[in-house]
């Protein structure tokens, strides 16, 4: 690989060893090679938590994850 082309590491594991959560290093993983590589198919699971959508292994809803995205691209 030319290293005037490599990809800038994008996978913080700083985080990760601060805020050790096995399902959700798991899923940071997945999704973070996913995009290096251009994958077309991911997949990701949730369920109901009385009202609201949640992923196994993060504490806050899922909607507490979009809104944090739209925050930052705005």
């Amino acid at each position: 690989m030319n290293p005037e082309r490599a990809l800038p590491p994008s996978y913080d594991i700083n985080f990760d060893r601060q805020n050790f959560n096995e399902p959700l290093v798991r899923r940071n993983l997945e999704t973070d090679l996913g995009e290096r590589f251009n994958v077309v198919i991911s997949r990701a699971q949730y369920y109901f938590d009385e009202h609201l959508l949640k992923s196994p292994g993060d504490t806050k809803p899922f909607v507490e994850t979009i809104k944090k995205g739209i925050r930052l691209i705005t």
